[in-house]
């Protein structure tokens, strides 16, 4: 299934796995640059437009190393980058309250530390999806391949030996 499963809820019966697959699931999607957020909500792989947001906030890159104004820059920067993840975890929780029935998972790709940064999981009651989602491009297509790839799975298979 595309999302984890409790060990304990699964017993002989398959219907745990049905109600997965044919119950609308919506996933909020994150994907997150250095100044620059696409936030969208996915339900079963197609993302809802209407409900997508773009977060900005300036955010210098590097500066030259050395001397008290590196330094000064560096925490400028630190501030700069504190302050677009506030306002990211804001139109998170946004997103996530306005929505009904509420949205359970968090898809996050790119820079994946900005959920250790907040309090965003506590905050929200989003669950975060364990699996990683890369992001080469900032466009709106990077998050319709996002979505397909958070409801795709693999079925792993044990290779036949001569043993068995």
């Amino acid at each position: 299934p595309p999302f984890p499963i409790e060990a304990l809820s699964i017993g002989p019966s398959v219907e745990p796995l049905r109600d997965i697959v044919r119950t609308g699931c919506e996933v909020l999607i994150a994907d997150l640059h250095s100044d620059k957020a696409r936030l969208a909500v996915a339900i079963d792989e197609r993302v809802d437009m209407a409900r997508s947001r773009t977060v900005r906030r300036y955010v210098r890159g590097r500066h030259r190393a050395g001397g008290q104004s590196a330094n000064r820059f560096k925490r400028n920067r630190d501030g700069w980058q504190r302050k677009f993840n506030e306002k990211l975890a804001d139109a998170v929780h946004d997103l996530a309250r306005a929505s009904k029935p509420p949205i359970e998972w968090l898809a996050v790709a790119g820079d994946h530390q900005w959920v250790s940064q907040t309090n965003i999981l506590s905050r929200t009651g989003l669950k975060l999806l364990p699996r990683t989602f890369d992001c080469h491009s900032d466009d709106r297509s990077a998050l319709s391949r996002i979505a397909r790839e958070v409801w795709s799975s693999r079925v792993f298979e044990r290779p036949e030996t001569a043993i068995s």
